[in-house]
């Protein structure tokens, strides 16, 4: 619009006050060859809008969970899931945070990351911070274990090998 602000679209399941409420899904259609996509974003602007997708609070329960994947493949590889923080010009580059739920009555969650099996070989995991001297740091909190450690040898052969080694300088 010409004002001050665009209106704005609102999509919402139906209220129960006895049972579940309505959901609310987005699909793209199918095809012969590859199905439609779906894209949500906000515009580019001097100053873009924030992308926010989690799910509602709880009052007597488990709050909902929110689920990013991608579809498994019968005939080729799985599909990637990718989450990237944008670049900063005139600044900082954006941070990705990455955490697992506190509890105030229990455990807190566990944070997990994880290459997939295979039957040629296991996925790797890298975690490496950025030029120009960027540090990565592993810590356990109070009281808590850090354990780096190869897994036990498969039938066929040793278990791998652990290496710590600073670069060059």
């Amino acid at each position: 619009g010409s004002g001050a602000a665009g209106g704005n679209i609102l999509l919402r399941g139906g209220s129960s006050e006895n049972g579940a409420g309505g959901s609310v899904s987005v699909i793209s259609g199918a095809g012969g060859t590859t199905s439609g996509e779906v894209s949500v974003g906000s515009a580019d602007s001097s100053a873009s809008g924030s992308v926010s997708v989690q799910s509602g609070a709880s009052s007597a329960g488990p709050s909902g969970a929110v689920s990013v994947g991608s579809g498994a493949s019968a005939a080729g590889a799985g599909g990637d899931v990718s989450m990237c923080v944008g670049a900063g010009t005139g600044g900082t580059g954006g941070a990705l945070s990455i955490a697992s739920g506190s509890s105030s009555a229990g455990v807190g969650g566990a944070l997990s990351l994880s290459g997939g099996s295979g039957s040629a070989g296991g996925g790797s995991v890298s975690v490496s911070a950025g030029d120009a001297g960027g540090s990565v740091s592993v810590s356990s909190g109070a009281g808590g274990s850090v354990w780096v450690g190869s897994s036990d040898g498969a039938a066929a052969g040793g278990s791998g090998a652990v290496s710590l080694a600073s670069g060059a300088s």
